[in-house]
């Protein structure tokens, strides 16, 4: 069944200027009390397709719980190899961030929700919440600056480390696949084959800037005694015969945030496969009800 969102408050926003892939539609919820939370959507596809309408079976619910909704297109892998979409989606961020006051969204309150290569891309991002990316030059004249903050981050069954994607997949009965492959999803995105850009491979993850200096409190929400940078509170989905991306990316992501002193929530969807509609079905409404009790208020 195909699920359409209500039309956006307002469609087809440049959040950039590099290319006519950088764009969002907006969705504000009715009679806000204040400035609403937002969440913005990171759709999947590998990295080469999909769209921001892919965003539509969330909005309606997401609305009438109060959140205001973002979904974002970014350069695919066709366009512009890594980091290009990890660029896109701190400029989106930071767009509604400059725009909070007019848009009536609360700055302080941005959810990266993603799915696939879209919650990969969320994860990086998050991981990277109030701090300069590795491949930032803070002396170049026209520098992102610092990583807009993130309050929290929800990962439906994303990628964490490309190198053991065959691995995990065999490791649950899958048939053999080809994640490392030269003309793989993942190495088009970073542009150079995984295996033989390992260094390269491994940044486009989130665990070596998970591993970066500074330590969490728990469930996201604050830094560590040396000031670093608060990491965003995360919630995590994974199907158990998920042989696209095996769950055992997901438990590699669980066991970097434990070690960093952040406590996801987890949730292990069993027999589910790789985007598979009982997402929705069953964990959208639980989602959102996390996402009102871990978010400031």
């Amino acid at each position: 069944m195909t699920i359409d969102a209500p039309p956006p408050t307002v469609a087809d926003v440049a959040y950039a200027a590099d290319s006519p892939s950088q764009r969002l539609d907006l969705w504000l919820p009715d009679a806000p009390t204040g400035p609403a939370p937002v969440v913005v959507f990171v759709h999947g596809g590998g990295w080469y397709y999909g769209s921001r309408e892919m965003v539509a079976p969330k909005v309606a619910a997401l609305l009438a719980a109060g959140f205001a909704v973002a979904s974002i297109d970014y350069r695919m892998s066709g366009e512009a190899p890594f980091p290009a979409a990890v660029d896109d989606t701190r400029a989106a961020v930071g767009h509604l961030r400059r725009h909070a006051a007019e848009a009536r969204i609360d700055p302080d309150r941005i959810v990266l929700w993603g799915e696939s290569a879209g919650a990969n891309i969320a994860c990086v991002v998050g991981a990277l919440s109030g701090r300069l990316a590795p491949w930032d030059d803070p002396a170049a004249p026209d520098a992102p600056g610092p990583t807009a903050p993130i309050a929290a981050v929800v990962d439906w069954f994303g990628p964490t480390d490309f190198l053991a994607m065959d691995d995990h997949a065999a490791q649950i009965g899958c048939a053999p696949s080809s994640h490392s492959a030269d003309d793989s999803p993942e190495s088009r995105y970073v542009g150079s084959p995984v295996r033989t850009a390992p260094d390269l491979a491994a940044l486009a993850g989130p665990l070596p800037h998970l591993a970066a200096d500074g330590v969490g409190d728990g469930d996201g929400g604050a830094g560590g005694d040396d000031g670093a940078p608060p990491l965003p509170a995360v919630a995590i989905a994974h199907g158990t015969a998920d042989c696209t991306v095996a769950p055992g990316q997901s438990h590699l992501l669980v066991d970097a945030l434990r070690a960093r002193g952040v406590e996801p929530w987890v949730t292990w969807l069993e027999g589910a496969e790789h985007s598979d509609p009982r997402f929705d079905a069953e964990l959208l409404a639980p989602t959102i009800d996390w996402l009102a009790e871990v978010l400031p208020r």
